[in-house]
């Protein structure tokens, strides 16, 4: 081997990764802090403080979004697809190791409570086909009535639907508009022309040339205009006439900022009147409508109520039966009803049936019968009905606080956004239906005069339609349970050994559910609900724990409290919407809670619980830099991890003094902290996972914490990073959750590769094992997937290719990748040699073996050729030595683990693989052509070196080929 190739000796050594000198600039856009808490979790009565629960959303989204300087890219979730996509482009096999493959994954759901659901789009003739729009799922199809769901678009970065529409000439187009203004940033509108099969973005709504394109809040299409578009964004109204090829803003428009960035002025709803198609009206932010009455060319503003500095949103519906009169559902004073009889003109004040509480930004509905002009249908966190044209409104749903209420029984989940007539509606047909937080519903008949829905008429179509927004799950092996905490369908639960994709049950009521713990020693479980409001629960099995669940946060002030007790009532903000616990490993009666400062109990099963600080606020950012992620190590309850929304990370050895020590760890992003995670079989070896659209989210120190460096820096995507799962027996197999899907190694880190198998792009949030062959990964907006991993010993060929042209050797392992290779013409072309052998698939072999890194020198960077090294410290030192190479200098770039030999020894190689694998060096760094082979025939070594070649020996041992 040649020195000044600095390729290294196969010798183990330990070195410390390099740290990261990151910018820790304050954040330019903290957000309002007067987003405060919101409802509790228990029954629909009990939620009082439902206020700033969008808000309080929309800010958890942003905090997780955010790069250090408080900016989220408006381009950062395509950009993350984008990397995602080279490499998947590049995985290959890769993209099947570390355990996984297609065969591998099962989706567990929940299928019968979804979640959030923005819009229903059904067939013009055909009853059986709807499509879905969810807002963190992606969009669906049935094809039989509701039946059953398929995802379309789970490898798109499409996951954020808002809105959906189809063409009304052709029932294959359809198009949807991606982005939630309370929540995930889109990428523009994506466009079907075969029923979802397939999409492609339209061009003209990119991001990157156009902020517009993040929050498409409406699309409507012309019946009488061919390749009329028209869409309401929170920058305002544009219009196409040619299907969308350009679009052209109509007006700016004003009166509408949300505080976190995600602002612009902007309309949230977008009608065209059916008696008059020429005339569409669009429902503003600031209480007020535009009216165009020539197909959107110009447009009339209108003023509802007196315009103030807040949001109110306006929701219209034209009177079909009526022409010229408008309804309008507008955010004041807790829901207010407006009637028109001029087309939008004027407006008088119809009611106040407040229902849409303090969140009309968020949830708000209105639908007029097309037959019976006095029926008005009603949704804000409830659903009402009117049978005398908005004068009066009852409740359209069953009252109900027991199980049920939250989607699984004969209710209506809370929190609406859409009602969608059938197809084909009319006195033979009066189906509608509703699509809320818990996904989508039905009511056979609305044509029925005076019935109010009991139990038994809306119906739930959740079957199958596993869009369910999970934030994190925990699970007990010896219950065979598993437990979910979710966005607004409460805390869900699953038994491994009794329940299938459709039957998961409903362990807490109502409301949004945070780190969820089960106590492995008893039946207690533990979670939070808004702002570190700690709950308990009781049950395992087939014991039900909804009558159990209780609050034990009394004197943690960092949650809402009244006078020492927990009260979701209050609006006191001083922990983050999703603010952690931690239940500790190895101590179950020691429960942390992480707020504006640390939280400990030491006994969490008692009847009132004890809570005291251990950790004063962060003095950064003080008000905002909340705690967001807690670790304490297994086996060790003394060393704890607390990171902070600024990326401060604290660790202590002495977690369980009356009074801990803490030390900032220097040199990490200033970004949120995810999470914490230590390496299973190095105590020196740990992880930092962090939040934001930017490079560098997973951080590796292995000097336990003194020095750290980015993991897979140019490969990974940039986007925020969620979890981090270490197999339990193969230490080199690593699992990464991020917002752009899920991410395997099985060299440590080194390396990563990725696939469109089971959860594909989805958001992953939260990975547990059930045990050491099942891994459990849990989304927000697809549910949760168990994947069996292989961990058999397996074998690969390793193929052995020659191109004349350029006088080089090239391996893989990759058949398909070889005949490919073979198949191009001329001086293109790599022949097979048939030198092959075979060697253990990577990372999988009998145990005696050591994984094989493939290094590579492009033309321009280094040589034009790979280079293979034997051995995991070695490939991580050679790789750290490389990187230290300046950018366009010569240098060997690390490409992927292709397999695992065994190495030779002074007696030769083992008998398990008696094949020795030489290697021989062409001589030609001076010449900038530097290259290996790696041969199995000792002829083959006699000829190289007979033609100039030097033989460096046997670096491998494999087996025989065929």
């Amino acid at each position: 081997m040649k020195n000044s190739l600095r390729i290294p000796l196969l010798a183990l050594g330990a070195t410390a990764l390099l740290g990261l000198n990151a910018c820790a600039t304050q954040p330019e856009r903290m957000l309002d802090a007067r987003v405060a808490s919101a409802e509790t979790r228990i029954a629909p009565e009990r939620r009082l403080a439902r206020t700033q629960k969008s808000r309080g959303r929309e800010k958890m989204e942003y905090l997780h979004s955010r790069n250090e300087f408080g900016v989220v890219p408006d381009d950062g979730t395509e950009k993350a697809f984008a990397a995602r996509e080279r490499l998947l482009s590049t995985s290959g096999d890769r993209a099947k190791a570390a355990g996984v493959n297609a065969t591998t994954w099962k989706n567990l759901g929940p299928g019968n409570v979804a979640g959030r659901t923005r819009m229903l789009v059904p067939h013009p003739t055909n009853p059986n086909i709807l499509w879905a729009g969810t807002a963190r799922g992606g969009v669906w199809k049935t094809t039989d009535g509701g039946e059953s769901w398929s995802p379309l678009t789970d490898t798109l970065p499409v996951n954020a639907i808002a809105t959906l529409v189809i063409d009304p000439r052709n029932a294959n187009v359809l198009y949807a508009g991606t982005g939630e203004y309370s929540g995930r940033r889109g990428s523009g509108i994506y466009k079907t022309t075969d029923g979802g099969a397939s999409w492609a973005k339209l061009d003209a709504t990119n991001v990157a040339t156009d902020t517009a394109w993040r929050f498409v809040n409406r699309i409507a299409l012309s019946a009488q205009v061919p390749n009329l578009i028209l869409v309401a964004t929170n920058d305002g109204i544009y219009r196409s006439v040619d299907s969308g090829t350009s679009f052209v803003k109509q007006l700016p428009l004003s009166g509408y900022r949300r505080t976190n960035g995600n602002g612009g002025d902007g309309a949230m709803d977008l009608k065209q009147d059916p008696n008059k198609p020429e005339r569409f009206i669009a429902g503003l932010f600031d209480g007020s409508v535009l009216v165009s009455n020539d197909n959107g060319a110009t447009w009339a503003k209108s003023a509802i109520i007196t315009i103030d500095a807040d949001p109110r949103r306006v929701e219209v519906a034209f009177s079909p039966s009526q022409p010229n009169v408008v309804f309008a559902s507008v955010d004041m004073n807790d829901g207010e009803v407006y009637r028109s009889n001029d087309s939008g003109s004027t407006w008088t004040l119809q009611s106040n049936p407040k229902h849409v509480v303090k969140q009309g930004d968020y949830d708000n509905a209105i639908w007029v019968h097309p037959t019976v002009p006095n029926l008005i249908l009603l949704g804000g966190v409830r659903l009402y009905r009117s049978l005398d044209a908005g004068a009066s409104f009852q409740l359209f749903e069953r009252a109900q606080s027991a199980k049920g209420s939250n989607g699984f029984g004969s209710n209506t989940h809370h929190d609406h956004h859409a009602f969608v007539p059938a197809a084909q509606f009319g006195p033979a047909n009066g189906r509608i239906y509703n699509v809320n937080d818990g996904g989508v519903w039905v009511l056979e008949n609305v044509n029925v005069p005076n019935q109010i829905s009991q139990e038994g008429q809306w119906r739930n179509l959740n079957n199958s339609l596993v869009a369910t927004q999970i934030y994190a799950h925990a699970t007990d092996s010896a219950r065979n349970l598993l437990v979910a905490g979710t966005q607004d369908t409460g805390l869900v639960g699953y038994r491994f050994d009794k329940d299938g994709l459709n039957s998961w049950q409903e362990y807490a009521l109502g409301g949004d559910y945070f780190s969820p713990y089960l106590d492995p020693t008893t039946n207690y479980g533990y979670a939070t609900v808004y702002y570190l409001l700690v709950s308990r629960f009781q049950g395992g099995g087939a014991q039900e724990v909804n009558a159990t669940e209780r609050s034990i946060c009394d004197g943690l002030t960092d949650a809402p409290n009244k006078n020492g007790r927990c009260s979701s009532a209050e609006e006191n903000e001083k922990a983050n919407f999703d603010a952690p616990i931690l239940l500790d490993p190895n101590d179950p009666l020691r429960l942390y809670g992480g707020g504006n400062s640390l939280w400990v109990t030491t006994d969490a099963r008692a009847s009132n619980v004890n809570w005291k600080t251990i950790k004063p606020p962060s003095a950064a950012l003080a008000g905002e830099n909340y705690i967001s992620a807690l670790a304490v190590r297994p086996g060790n309850s003394d060393e704890m991890w607390v990171g902070h929304n600024n990326g401060e990370l604290y660790r202590t050895n002495n977690a369980r003094a009356a009074t801990p020590t803490w030390e900032l760890v220097p040199s990490l992003p200033a970004r949120l902290v995810e999470s914490v995670v230590f390496d299973r079989f190095d105590s020196k070896t740990i992880y930092a996972l962090f939040g934001g659209f930017a490079a560098g989210n997973l951080q590796v120190s292995r000097d336990n914490g003194v020095t750290w460096a980015p993991a897979g820096l140019g490969k990974l995507p940039e986007a925020s990073f969620g979890s981090l799962a270490q197999h339990p027996v193969k230490r080199d197999w690593m699992y990464l959750g991020t917002f752009a899907g899920l991410f395997t190694s099985i060299d440590g880190g080194l390396t990563w590769g990725t696939s469109n198998d089971g959860p594909a792009a989805a958001s992953i949030l939260s990975q547990s094992w059930l045990n050491n062959d099942t891994l459990v990964l849990s989304t927000y907006g697809r549910g949760v997937f168990q994947a069996t991993i292989d961990t058999s010993a397996k074998k690969v060929t390793v193929y052995e290719l020659y191109n004349a042209k350029i006088n080089h050797y090239f391996r893989t392992t990759s058949l398909p990748e070889a005949v490919y290779l073979d198949s191009l013409p001329g001086g293109a072309r790599w022949v097979r040699t048939n030198d092959d052998f075979v060697a253990w698939a990577p990372n999988q072999d009998d145990g005696s073996a050591q994984p094989v890194c493939r290094f590579y020198g492009s033309p321009t960077l280094g040589p034009n050729s790979h280079f293979y090294l034997v051995g995991r410290q070695n490939c991580i030192d050679f790789e750290k030595q490389e990187s230290k190479i300046p950018a366009g200098a010569q240098r060997w770039n690390l490409e992927s683990t292709e397999f695992s030999v065994n190495t030779p020894t002074a007696a030769g190689c083992p008998a398990a693989a008696p094949v020795p694998v030489y290697r021989v060096y062409n001589n030609g760094f001076a010449r900038g052509d530097s290259h290996h082979r790696y041969t199995i025939q000792p002829s083959e070594v006699a000829r190289l070196v007979t033609a100039g070649w030097s033989s460096e020996g046997v670096v491998m041992c494999g087996m025989k080929a065929g």
